[in-house]
């Protein structure tokens, strides 16, 4: 008797151990299957509709944005107190194209290079880059909204795009990483020195330990860069301090995006 309680309490707890694994585990972006959509001319927004859209992406700006200030002091740029220039500058546009070119031109006045408009050559490697996260991440919640008929259309997202990249991708990955294994050899292994085309770690003293990440790159190479940090790390416990250098580090401003296409393509 009790092994027929035990075992559905074993099927039960076996089904919740795979929910989890899935839940938390990176996905595979060769298994995107998306369906096919039917053509389908895009029709150009209303002034009214561009409008509406440059509100609501100043909104988020003046919320979340932290780099105003900064702007102002080094550029003079007050781009907060030009709202009124800037929108009928927006409310002159004359299709989609053209709201697309002015939105971003009033955006570069930001001077950051993460605030711009995706454009289409950007929106696969985005949507296969959130895809690719677990689904505790929050950032993969983002792909979903790449998947929406008009995200796709807007950007002409299609099986053939994805799979073209993904291989791609892959070339370029094994080549940087053959590259970088060529150039590291075996002497960083008995070293406390690691470089790659992204990062350096290295000692500054005995107490001291130095790390210089270049750029937040893409899921594929991440995991390369975490593997040589990890062996830096371990060899380094011991120190006082890490200096830890992102000077021109190109890092990516998601809010934006994220909100500005969530409202967008809804």
């Amino acid at each position: 008797m009790k092994k027929r309680r035990l075992f559905p309490f074993a099927i039960i707890s076996l089904l919740l151990i795979l929910a989890f694994l899935n839940f938390t585990s990176p996905k595979n972006a060769e298994k995107i299957n998306l369906p096919s959509l039917e053509e389908k001319k895009m029709k150009d927004l209303t002034k009214d509709k561009y409008i509406e859209d440059f509100e609501f992406a100043y909104n988020i700006l003046e919320t979340y944005y932290p780099y105003f200030d900064i702007n102002k002091k080094i550029n003079n740029v007050d781009w907060l107190g030009k709202k009124e220039t800037l929108k009928k500058y927006i409310e002159n546009s004359k299709n989609d194209v053209d709201f697309g070119l002015r939105m971003n031109k009033i955006l570069y006045e930001l001077n950051n290079d993460h605030t711009q408009i995706i454009d289409q050559n950007q929106a696969v490697e985005m949507y296969i880059t959130y895809y690719k996260m677990p689904e505790n991440d929050w950032r993969h919640y983002i792909s979903h909204v790449y998947e929406k008929e008009n995200v796709r259309r807007r950007y002409n997202l299609d099986n053939k795009k994805i799979n073209d990249y993904l291989k791609y991708n892959q070339y370029e990955t094994k080549a940087k990483i053959n590259k970088n294994n060529n150039i590291l050899g075996k002497a960083t292994e008995n070293s406390n020195e690691i470089r790659t085309d992204n990062i350096e770690a290295k000692d500054i003293n005995d107490k001291i330990g130095y790390l210089k990440i270049n750029s937040m790159v893409n899921y594929d190479y991440s995991n390369y860069d975490q593997k040589k940090l990890k062996t830096y790390l371990k060899k380094a416990k011991n120190k006082k301090a890490l200096v830890i250098d992102i000077r021109g580090n190109t890092g990516v401003f998601y809010k934006l995006l994220f909100f500005y296409q969530k409202r967008r393509f809804k």
